[in-house]
């Protein structure tokens, strides 16, 4: 028996009776899924309903102007917070100029000590990413980064 002969005996909606179809574990034959997914295919030598149609551009005034700025544009300087979900840190980055983004510790060490040298990164001592005070920032080499991320237990 199929959902829509079930909806009109039962007299509930459609979504109804597929919801607890599912609740109850219940599923199509598979010879009638065959015969519906092999009715919804694309058929030989179909003519898509668009063929020869002009593809239409967005009209003017929808269009983004050139020059326009969206009211949301952060300033030069401007200090925002991103969030690296995979590993579950924040970071802060600063605004340099227009698309030009640096993450705020290395531009506090980089305005206290120059560069950041080849092969060097810069870390935080307490480990707290959002505490970027030159106390608190140390730069080391890579090397010495994967020595202390090493973990003894899982090698």
């Amino acid at each position: 028996m199929t959902i829509n002969a079930m909806v009109e005996i039962l007299g509930r909606s459609y979504n109804s009776i597929a919801m607890h179809m599912r609740y109850l574990g219940l599923k199509r034959p598979q010879h009638i899924s065959d015969k519906l997914r092999a009715q919804s295919y694309f058929k030989k030598d179909h003519t898509p309903w668009n063929k020869d149609k002009k593809v239409g551009s967005m009209s003017p005034d929808t269009e983004f102007k050139k020059g326009n700025i969206p009211p949301n544009t952060k300033y030069d300087g401007a200090i925002t917070i991103r969030h690296n979900y995979k590993r579950g840190m924040a970071y802060k980055h600063i605004r340099i100029s227009k698309n030009n983004w640096m993450m705020y510790h290395v531009y506090v060490w980089e305005k206290h000590h120059g560069p950041v040298p080849k092969n060097h990164i810069i870390v935080f001592k307490n480990r707290d990413t959002l505490d970027c005070r030159i106390e608190n920032l140390e730069c080391i080499s890579l090397r010495e980064n994967a020595r202390r991320n090493w973990n003894k237990k899982k090698a």
